[in-house]
């Protein structure tokens, strides 16, 4: 059964008190955090530089080329992924998105 008002808001607190007790969480989750507010930044400053050279168009063409490789890889890396350890797996990734962010920086 869901629950619902106060019990809701209670159980979402004592989660976030939780988080704020155990370091390597507190550090994981505000990582995360981190890292999906940056991806938008970046989606939110490419778009506005594309809008300005070529307009909506080009909005549309940068999102579907951001988008493409991840379409067409993951069915490959997904089946990669699941035999190597996770760690080096978000590690690569890591790696490999800041790679992707500062070459397109300096083109």
């Amino acid at each position: 059964m869901l629950k619902r008002g106060p019990e809701r808001v209670a159980d979402g607190v004592a989660a976030f008190q939780g988080t704020l007790r155990n370091r390597d969480l507190l550090r994981t989750q505000s990582a995360f955090g981190l890292v999906w507010a940056s991806e938008w930044a970046f989606t939110v400053a490419l778009s506005v530089l594309a809008f300005g050279d070529g307009g909506a168009a080009a909005v549309g063409l940068v999102a579907a080329l951001r988008i493409a490789p991840g379409a067409v890889l993951t069915p490959v890396a997904t089946a990669l992924a699941d035999r190597l350890p996770r760690d080096r797996i978000l590690i690569g990734a890591g790696g490999l998105r800041a790679v992707a962010t500062a070459a397109a920086a300096l083109a």
